[in-house]
């Protein structure tokens, strides 16, 4: 967004790669365009700590490189809002992220109990509604009520957007199941005059 109004951005990231959740080759791409919008990216390097000097920022990177702006943007990603709601108590099971544990009915490990958005996996919020209603649905008896589609999915917002849904190539790789990719570049190529114009 900065480098759209024009002002130089740099972006670090502990991250050997630009979004990790997102298929290789979708990243590389958001990477590419990135970098031909500017952006300097630093990659698996992670910020120490920023001081004020002079009325300068200074951000300190893991390498121990200096790094001089007039603004800091810190985005620590999404955290599930869990803590101190006595979850343990009432035998509520987290995962390693501190996301709700559900089942196919948003059911948590508590009878009675049932968790929906940003709370489960995944945590979009175009999810969250119909995660809402399965919910209820099941709690008011009519466990087939509502379908919910559990397809992993995700979305960058930004410039560019980036968007997939499934399973990335690494983790079908990861499963040994035979696959074929298929791609396709928007807009595509040019690849000369079209018929229509063509010796016109």
């Amino acid at each position: 967004m900065f480098t759209a109004l024009g002002i130089p951005a740099t972006l670090i990231s502990n991250s050997d790669r630009l979004l990790p959740n997102i298929d290789g080759e979708l990243a590389g791409l958001v990477a590419s365009e990135f970098q031909r919008r500017g952006i300097r990216l630093i990659l698996g390097v992670g910020a120490e700590g920023v001081k004020r000097v002079d009325g300068r920022l200074r951000v300190t990177l893991s390498t121990g490189t200096v790094l001089d702006g007039d603004a800091v943007l810190f985005a620590a990603g999404r955290t599930p809002n869990t803590e101190g709601l006595g979850l343990e108590q009432a035998c509520v099971r987290l995962d390693a992220r501190g996301r709700i544990v559900v089942d196919r009915y948003y059911r948590t490990t508590a009878p009675g109990i049932y968790a929906a958005g940003d709370v489960v996996k995944p945590g979009l919020a175009s999810n969250a509604m119909q995660q809402g209603r399965a919910a209820a649905a099941h709690a008011c008896g009519l466990v087939f009520g509502v379908e919910i589609d559990r397809s992993a999915s995700s979305a960058v917002y930004g410039l560019p957007e980036a968007a997939s849904v499934g399973a990335t190539e690494e983790q079908i790789q990861a499963t040994g199941i035979p696959y074929v990719v298929a791609a396709a570049t928007w807009p595509a190529p040019h690849a000369g005059p079209s018929p229509a114009t063509a010796g016109s």
